[in-house]
């Protein structure tokens, strides 16, 4: 049986790969079985090393079923070797110990495609705290997740079940620890771990927690390789990474999937995607990182630092992460910059060749003198090209994606609950990653509740490198097209310490916004027998009311009725046309998938009014309490245009499914206009709620009033002036006039006369 089964996929691999001229190594000619339960690592290594030694372009060829594995399995000096399953859903790569699975090494072309890898036991476990001590937590193990024995856990973080995310706002919370020595995890009773602790803690019983074990091995672990391709892998957990690949000249990963598996609260262990000093393009597309322990992608260099000159072409040079990362290669470029502007590059130089010179430092002699100092900075210049499309990252522990590269475009992708930014751009010397971003675009994406839990910084989007340099060092930012949903503690949309990104963050979306209209507008002209579906002859009804009132209760509650209709998010804001009804499952859910949130069913209306250009926001940016853009919005702008269009739409989304009875509506923005509603819908029903205003108010004003105090109790000057005067620089008054003649002349010349040498600011 077995033999007849590998002939029939030994045929249609043939097939499939016939235009490759090379040899199909099968694993189960050298002892590899699937779904046997024995250790495969002899056998599918001897395959692997078969196939390398037999020359280039060969296959070595998994059937379907599942592979256990004890070892890592070494795929070393290959040449353009594919390592091949019959399909994520048929062959499974079990690690049954604390291993990584594939480790690719000194190759020039490789492909790992079509299989999943898993790992047997975890590398974490789960459950809720039941007892509580200072020198344990007592854990009650939620199944698929395991009670093991005789662990040590280095990390543990709060969850939430519900949202099947880390714990977010005031609930987020965890620690890292050494684990305490000779100490292990125990088996208190059926199903309750007792895990060690190094000192007190804030858990308290009750919490849903992840508890992570220590280990540094990644599920593939690539090295040096001149063209990966990773195609077609599902990683539903790993001890460390998902993929880990140092020093890769040209990278491409397509329809890779890191997902939690059925029931579990996390996914690999740590990043889904770590890459360090690639080469030349890194390519991610048709992709999706999951519930991991970290990052969704970190792409960086290194830092280095100059320890000694030895002459104007030899230089001595550290490493602070581990000594490998020094080994950058012949012909290598690498930049400098001071050790006071630390992210500002001011020379280059080309590697002739190097030497170990001590545990982790490096002599480099370059191919022309270089002029640097002692206690320079020194990273690979030749940054790789980064481009992501359609990816999504959800309901992870840290950041979407670090960019620590350049020339990057990451568009028509998802980031939803990430627990720190979106995307952060964040060069450190904390970490020693390197380079500041250029030539950036954020373009099509979808941010949903993003930044509120562990690694949280001060905007969705971040730029905030470490430490902070006075020069910018971020240039060319384009973000754009882009639709933000915050969460009830994302902070901000952009943080923005030295960057260079203009003026527009708060324009975003307004792209899409207009795209919308434009489709809506569009469909309906190509199809106007939707004029011929009236709308119910009941209503539609309103909910209007002043904020805090508890409109948005009453119109959940309403919503509830079988017999009306409430406008879905997704009719809204995902793929807006063409309509469809709600009974069309398979559609709905392909536009839930699209968003993959936690955004409620049905929204407010006003996403409608949004498309149609009101845009109160504005009138909210303005600091002039009575502002021009406020007067406009409000009082002069055209609201009829505005109704117009929200009745299109309303009779495009009646044509696929009328309600009942009537359709239900809610928007703040309504009670500012309720006579342009009531010459709109003739037969609106209004629900107008009323709340004591002793009890409204006070809500919305709390914000103001605590700023508006902080300020009066923080006047300038409270924590000392900075003084400085021309005479410390060299510089007089009359040789500014001189030199800036032209300048003052034509924006300063009307107060010239009265201006005075500035001493204190």
């Amino acid at each position: 049986m077995k033999s007849a089964s590998y002939w029939f996929i030994a045929i249609m691999v043939l097939i499939q790969w016939s235009h490759i001229d090379g040899i199909m190594f099968s694993v189960s000619m050298y002892g590899a079985f699937p779904n046997d339960n024995i250790d495969d690592t002899f056998a599918v290594q001897s395959a692997i090393n078969n196939a390398i030694a037999n020359g280039p372009n060969n296959i070595v060829v998994f059937q379907s079923g599942t592979y256990n594995f004890t070892s890592p399995i070494s795929i070393y000096n290959a040449v353009n070797l594919t390592v091949m399953g019959q399909g994520m859903q048929q062959t499974l790569l079990v690690g049954n110990s604390p291993v990584a699975m594939l480790k690719p090494l000194n190759c020039r072309g490789v492909t790992i495609t079509s299989l999943t890898i898993d790992f047997d036991p975890l590398p974490f476990t789960a459950g809720y705290v039941v007892n509580v001590s200072t020198s344990y937590l007592d854990v009650q193990v939620v199944p698929p997740h395991r009670a093991d024995i005789d662990r040590q856990v280095r990390a543990i973080l709060r969850y939430n079940p519900v949202m099947m995310r880390p714990a977010s706002g005031s609930n987020t919370y965890e620690i890292y620890q050494t684990p305490p020595s000779n100490v292990y995890t125990s088996l208190v009773s059926n199903g309750i771990l007792r895990i060690p602790l190094t000192s007190p803690t804030k858990f308290v019983i009750g919490d849903p927690v992840i508890a992570r074990y220590y280990s540094v091995k990644n599920a593939i672990d690539a090295q040096d390789i001149t063209d990966l391709n990773i195609q077609s892998i599902t990683i539903y957990t790993a001890w460390a990474v998902g993929i880990m690949a140092l020093r890769i000249k040209g990278t491409n990963i397509i329809d890779y999937h890191v997902i939690p598996r059925t029931g579990r609260w996390m996914s690999t262990s740590v990043d889904c995607m770590h890459i360090g000093d690639s080469r030349d393009y890194i390519n991610i597309v048709n992709s999706k990182c999951e519930a991991q322990g970290d990052d969704g992608l970190n792409v960086h260099a290194f830092y280095f630092t100059v320890t000694e000159i030895i002459n104007s072409t030899a230089l001595v040079i550290k490493e602070f992460n581990f000594p490998d990362v020094l080994n950058v290669g012949v012909g290598t470029r690498l930049e400098f910059s001071r050790s006071q502007q630390q992210f500002t590059v001011y020379t280059t130089a080309i590697v002739a060749f190097s030497y170990i010179n001590g545990p982790n430092t490096r002599v480099f002699v370059f191919t022309s003198p270089i002029n640097v100092s002692v206690g320079d900075w020194a990273s690979v210049a030749d940054a790789p090209a980064l481009t992501i499309r359609n990816f999504t990252v959800a309901n992870n522990r840290a950041r979407g994606v670090l960019v620590k590269t350049r020339n990057v475009h990451i568009t028509h992708s998802l980031f939803n609950g990430t627990s720190g930014p979106a995307v952060l751009f964040e060069p450190s010397l904390y970490w020693h990653e390197s380079v500041a971003a250029h030539n950036v675009t954020l373009g099509q994406n979808i941010y949903i509740n993003c930044n509120e839990g562990i690694a949280k910084e001060k905007g969705v989007i971040s730029f905030a490198p470490n430490p902070r340099q006075s020069i910018p060092i971020f240039t060319d930012i384009v973000i754009e097209s882009s639709t933000f949903l915050f969460g009830s503690y994302s902070e901000g949309l952009i943080q923005g310490n030295n960057a260079d990104a203009d003026r527009n963050f708060f324009l975003s979306d307004l792209h899409t916004l207009y795209t919308n209209c434009k489709h809506v507008l569009n469909y309906t002209a190509e199809h106007n027998e939707f004029r011929d579906y009236n709308l119910p002859s009941i209503g539609p009804l309103m909910i209007c009311g002043v904020v805090r009132a508890g409109t948005t209760l009453l119109y959940n509650l309403l919503a509830c009725d079988p017999n009306c209709r409430a406008p879905l998010y997704t009719d809204m804001y995902v793929e807006v046309v063409p309509p469809i009804a709600r009974s069309d499952s398979i559609g709905q859910k392909r536009r839930i998938d699209l968003l993959n949130s936690s955004q409620q069913k049905i929204e407010e209306d006003q996403h409608i009014l949004r498309q149609a250009g009101y845009l109160p926001l504005f009138a909210c940016i303005s600091p002039d309490e009575d502002s021009n853009t406020e007067s406009w919005i409000r009082n002069e702008m055209n609201k009829d245009y505005i109704y117009d269009y929200h009745e299109i739409f309303l009779r495009m989304l009646n044509s696929v499914d009328m309600p009942k009875s009537h359709w239900l509506l809610k928007s703040p923005f309504h009670i500012l206009y309720l006579d342009k509603i009531v010459r709109q819908y003739p037969n609106a029903l209004l629900i107008m709620i009323h709340r004591r205003l002793d009890e409204v108010l006070p809500s919305s004003d709390e914000f103001e009033t605590a700023m508006r105090n902080w300020l009066l109790e923080n006047p300038q000057g409270k924590q000392g002036r900075h003084m400085y005067s021309s005479d410390e620089f060299g510089l007089s008054r009359e040789d500014i006039q001189t030199r800036y003649a032209d300048y003052i002349n034509l924006f300063l010349s009307s107060t010239s006369s009265n201006n005075q040498p500035s001493s204190v600011n």
